[in-house]
């Protein structure tokens, strides 16, 4: 199963995230499921403590293994219970968050009544990323390959790319205004 880690795992984990906190970062991504594809809250309350007993203030973005959860709506009420918690990186329950653009709508509402905001990853490219923010509302994306070289994940960063994007969303947010 992936995103399920064993004790001595959790515990290299658990150091890690106090290092990093210690050092001042200020925001850490984290994700844990157990066995029956679930978050696992015991091991999740782990790693949040060990970054709120390192640094007060750290925020926390739960990653795509919520992706991997059984229920989405039931992952958001849970993760909604911690305050540190304060994003989901998605790609909305699919491969990609281009297959997910209906459901989207649904689960930025649920994430709002948690406090949370999504932020949807995963298959988003410069030719879609305009349609997709305006189909679904979503406030936050995470490009990987779509702002690399030749559109290649292990490929450098490509600044024509991210200067790219910054404008197709700098344009929604100016036709919204």
């Amino acid at each position: 199963h992936r995103f399920v880690y064993q004790p001595q795992e959790l515990q290299s984990m658990q150091r890690d995230i106090g290092h990093f906190a210690r050092a001042g970062v200020t925001a850490l991504v984290l994700g844990v499921l157990d066995t029956k594809q679930q978050i696992d809250e015991k091991a999740l309350a782990l790693l949040l403590h060990a970054a709120q007993e390192a640094s007060d203030g750290v925020q926390i973005t739960f990653h795509r293994a919520f992706d991997e959860a059984g229920d989405l709506s039931q992952s958001i009420a849970t993760l909604g219970k911690y305050n540190t918690i304060t994003r989901i990186l998605t790609s909305g329950g699919k491969a990609s968050a281009l297959e997910a653009a209906e459901t989207f709508p649904q689960l930025i509402q649920l994430a709002d009544q948690h406090s949370l905001s999504l932020i949807a990853g995963a298959g988003l490219t410069l030719e879609t990323l305009g349609d997709f923010v305006c189909q679904t509302g979503i406030r936050e994306v995470h490009l990987g390959s779509a702002v690399r070289q030749q559109g290649r994940i292990h490929l450098p960063l490509d600044g024509e790319r991210i200067r790219q994007a910054r404008r197709i969303l700098d344009e929604i947010v100016e036709q919204s205004n």
